[in-house]
């Protein structure tokens, strides 16, 4: 009964962990208005994002719902990886479009300075 504590407990504490490490490694983006940000070190944070989310995804729906279900690793495994392909598809439509949107902000917001009139 000890063991099955503890090994709930470390369970506990290695998620926590993990995305710590996480807001760790994207917390250059908090300041990037306002000093360089390291691109690799966000990179490899929005990379773990991306595999966390699709895993938390995929054991909160699929694992539940499985349980009762025979169980065969290679779909599983399939599986996982579609939902963490979901997650990131989504993520990056999310940050084309907000780039796409900054993008055109900014050019409607700047001086024309050719001496062409703006359509």
């Amino acid at each position: 009964m000890e063991q099955k504590k503890v090994s709930t407990v470390f369970s506990y504490i290695k998620e926590i962990g993990k995305w710590a490490l996480l807001v760790w490694l994207l917390w250059p983006l908090t300041q990037s208005m306002n000093r360089p940000a390291s691109f690799p070190r966000i990179m490899v944070g929005i990379l773990l994002f991306i595999l966390f989310a699709g895993k938390t995804l995929y054991d909160s729906v699929f694992e539940n719902y499985r349980k009762g279900a025979h169980r065969n690793k290679y779909m599983d495994l399939l599986i996982m990886v579609g939902t963490v392909t979901v997650v990131a598809i989504l993520i990056g439509a999310v940050v084309v479009f907000t780039g796409l949107y900054i993008y055109e902000t900014m050019k409607s917001n700047t001086p024309n300075t050719t001496g062409e009139t703006a359509q």
